[in-house]
C-alpha cells in the first residue's frame, strides 16, 4: 500500500506580504494547516522552505506532525538546465527551469501538495514532481 505524502510548499513567514495580498497570513495559514493535521493521517510530511532547512518557532503549531524539511528555491534559469541536464528539467511560467531533487522520488505514492503561491512556486512543484512520474493531489483549501 503507498505512503500518504503531504508536502507543504513554501509555507514561510517571508511570503507574509503575498499571503496578505490573498486575504490571509502566516498564522492565519500554519492555523489551517494544524486543523488539516489534526484531522487527516499522513506517513510523511515534507515542508519545503525557501532558503532554510530547519523549523524555527514559527511552526510550534505543527511541528509534531513534519518529518522533513528540504530547501527549495525557484526561479532557476534555462541554462542551468543546459548545464545540469540531470537536476533540471524545463520549467513553465514561472521559471525557466526547474529543479529535480532526490527527495521528489515519489512515484507509486499517495502524494498531496499544498502551499503557495499557486501558479508561481506551486507550478515549479507540480513540473517537478510530473518529471518524475509521481502523480499528485491538489488540496485546494490549503493552496495560496
Amino acid at each position: 500500500m503507498p505512503n500518504k505524502v503531504l508536502i507543504i510548499h513554501h509555507l514561510e513567514r517571508i511570503w507574509e506580504t503575498g499571503y496578505k495580498k490573498f486575504g490571509t497570513s502566516f498564522d492565519e495559514l500554519v492555523e489551517k494547516f494544524h486543523e488539516h493535521l489534526s484531522r487527516e493521517t499522513y506517513d510523511l510530511v515534507i515542508l519545503t522552505r525557501f532558503e532554510d532547512f530547519q523549523l524555527d518557532d514559527d511552526y510550534w503549531q505543527i511541528a509534531q506532525y513534519i518529518d522533513r524539511v528540504e530547501t527549495y528555491a525557484y526561479g532557476w534559469e534555462k541554462q542551468e538546465m543546459l548545464d545540469n541536464p540531470d537536476r533540471f528539467c524545463e520549467g513553465g511560467s514561472h521559471s525557466e527551469a526547474v529543479l529535480i531533487e532526490d527527495w521528489m522520488q515519489l512515484s507509486g505514492e499517495d502524494v498531496y501538495i499544498s502551499g503557495a503561491f499557486d501558479g508561481e512556486c506551486i507550478e515549479d512543484l507540480e513540473i517537478a514532481l510530473r518529471h518524475c512520474q509521481v502523480k499528485f493531489s491538489r488540496i485546494e483549501d490549503l493552496i495560496v
